[in-house]
């Protein structure tokens, strides 16, 4: 009996891992970092200007930037299916779409991208389907949006330049080749040389890589019809920001401003702040003046985008998190204590 009771109370535990991650020192300084940069970047601005320009969104275009952007996580759940699929896993894309759009949620209140760490468990949960395994599966994942959104950054940078890149878009195409490449690198690593170094770790350890490994490598199958789901995620995600950018008004093309999102959507990677929070704002505000947007206007459509990929996600994604995870927990939780009391009677 105590060594059942130890199970579920493990079991229970690391279902609240994501409450206890959002109430530590380190998620309470990412949040403050965060905060202090966009109060930076909003003070320096004509706070006047930045609510009239606000005021004056176009709620029906703005309306579709948010359905737009939703539109995105149908197809996160069918990649996430089959990438799965190719792992001996089969779930409905309807369930992954919930448990993708709950680790989003999870990403936005914790640093260091723990939401995935969180989807891999949550999968595990509800479909017995190793956690190492299912870790790789999502690293590979990760690769194929950094692989295509580094594609679609370069073709739409060329277009938006007309062939002749400044040097702070070189840079950042430069920082982002040399990541790529070593990504690259720790991929044939691990297919073709990382065995024969685990024979040095415990078999618990070995064990575990091994169905990481397998993870990771069987989830490029079908590599054409995931290339294609992610373009068209990405490309989803750049027009929300053209339909929010065209809502208040801004003048730039279709490729420069579909750039600029995409471009600010790989900040969103950064493990510093929960999502990127600060950095994406500084980032698209910095890039639309480049292109000669009013300073007041840009940080107007970097705020009203961030209602739409962050703040509404924490809104959306808590009452989804409620509804479903913490209430399953709660059923577990009066189900193991009416088990107990049962046990007692008898």
């Amino acid at each position: 009996m105590d060594i059942e009771n130890g199970r579920r109370e493990k079991k229970m535990d690391n279902s609240l891992t994501l409450k206890r991650r959002f109430f530590s020192l380190k998620t309470l300084l990412s949040f403050l970092l965060a905060f202090a940069i966009i109060y930076l970047l909003v003070t320096r601005m004509d706070t006047t200007r930045v609510l009239s320009v606000i005021a004056g969104t176009n709620v029906l275009i703005y309306t579709l930037g948010f359905i737009i952007y939703y539109a995105a996580f149908p197809l996160r759940g069918l990649r996430f299916r089959t990438m799965l699929g190719n792992n001996g896993c089969s779930v409905p894309a309807g369930d992954l779409t919930r448990i993708i759009f709950i680790s989003w949620f999870a990403n936005c209140v914790v640093p260091a991208k723990l939401g995935d760490l969180f989807r891999a468990f949550l999968v595990k949960r509800k479909y017995c389907h190793p956690f190492a395994n299912t870790v790789g599966t999502i690293f590979a994942e990760r690769v194929f949006d950094l692989f295509v959104l580094y594609i679609l950054i370069g073709a739409s940078g060329l277009i938006a330049f007309q062939g002749i890149m400044p040097t702070t878009v070189m840079i950042i195409l430069q920082t982002g080749f040399i990541l790529l490449a070593v990504i690259m690198a720790v991929l044939v690593f691990m297919r073709f040389f990382s065995t024969r170094f685990l024979a040095w770790f415990p078999d618990k350890v070995r064990a575990a890589y091994q169905k990481f490994l397998t993870g990771t490598m069987s989830s490029f199958r079908r590599s054409w019809q995931l290339a294609g789901l992610t373009a068209l995620i990405w490309f989803l995600e750049g027009s929300s920001f053209y339909m929010v950018s065209l809502a208040i008004g801004i003048d730039l093309s279709f490729v420069r401003v579909i750039f600029i999102g995409l471009v600010s959507a790989m900040l969103t990677a950064l493990p510093i702040t929960p999502a990127g929070l600060g950095f994406v704002e500084t980032a698209k505000v910095g890039m639309l003046m480049f292109f000669n947007v009013d300073r007041n206007v840009a940080l107007s459509a970097a705020l009203i985008d961030r209602v739409i990929n962050y703040w509404s996600l924490l809104i959306f994604g808590f009452i989804v998190y409620m509804t479903t995870e913490q209430g399953r927990l709660a059923k577990e939780v009066e189900s193991h204590e009416s088990d107990d009391n049962h046990s007692y009677v008898q």
